[in-house]
């Protein structure tokens, strides 16, 4: 059976998120310096990576700033990671 439009929206934005999380991780910085880093308050990146947050367009591209990264090259890490 095929998911739901609410799920696979969840499924995208889930994807996303770990991408996100991974890059962060791999330029060696904290949530709270990502925050820093693109001018947002402390905890935002922890409330994006635990989805207490939505991900929405505009910060998904202030995030990929903040990692250096276009957020092209950020979107398309999160699809060809998933057809590995």
């Amino acid at each position: 059976m095929a998911m739901s439009f609410e799920a696979e929206l969840e499924a995208i934005e889930a994807r996303l998120v770990a991408r996100l999380s991974a890059e962060r991780e791999k330029a060696g910085m904290t949530r709270s310096e990502l925050s820093e880093a693109i001018g947002a308050y402390r905890n935002l990146i922890t409330k994006v990576e635990t989805r207490s947050r939505k991900l929405d367009a505009a910060l998904f591209v202030k995030i990929a700033e903040g990692l250096k990264l276009k957020p092209s090259t950020l979107m398309r890490r999160a699809w060809e990671e998933g057809e590995a």
